[in-house]
């Protein structure tokens, strides 16, 4: 592994991470929050990838890679936590 593909703050490589697969409900819960709080799939998929040209979010509806996991998760927390009930996904 080299440095620039690994998140040191979890001590767990990226290249690692996109070979395990996790269950999709979970994340499927926080793009459903990030929908009603006014992002498009579209949005999301752009903040995903970097790409100002992603057209489509493609995640699976049963898993999906822990590496797309995890990037949904750092948006979500990026943009709504702070918005966010106690209790809520």
């Amino acid at each position: 592994h080299t440095r620039s593909l690994c998140d040191w703050s979890s001590d767990v490589c990226s290249s690692d991470l996109g070979r395990q697969y996790v269950p999709a409900g979970p994340t499927w819960r926080k793009v459903h929050a990030l929908q009603r709080a006014g992002w498009t799939k579209k949005r999301i998929a752009q903040e995903m990838t970097g790409n100002v040209n992603a057209t489509a979010l493609q995640l699976g509806r049963k898993q999906i890679t822990a590496t797309n996991a995890r990037k949904v998760e750092r948006i979500y927390r990026k943009h709504l936590t702070d918005h966010l009930e106690p209790g809520a996904p």
